[in-house]
């Protein structure tokens, strides 16, 4: 991926890109159960469950790398979003 300076990524976009690969993969899933086992009732079980656990599973991989202090950097100038988010709430 290329970053070009003074560019990021808006969370809507961050947001979108996230659900879009998440239907990509369930339906990667889904395609899988149905060539291997035909039935529909099966993929649709398979699909509904994959998203469920994979959510729950997403959910406690971000909390354990929470307390993961490795590649964390204290900033010395915060960005301006820090600053106004931390005086906010």
């Amino acid at each position: 991926m290329s970053k070009i300076e003074g560019l990021h990524e808006e969370h809507k976009r961050s947001v979108l890109k996230t659900v879009s690969w998440r239907i990509m993969a369930t339906l990667t899933t889904m395609f899988l159960v149905y060539v291997f086992t035909g039935k529909s009732e099966i993929t649709v079980g398979v699909g509904i469950g994959d998203v469920v656990v994979k959510l729950f599973f997403y959910f406690l991989h971000e909390r354990v790398w929470d307390r993961i202090t490795f590649g964390r950097t204290i900033c010395a100038y915060p960005s301006l979003f820090v600053l106004l988010h931390h005086y906010q709430g």
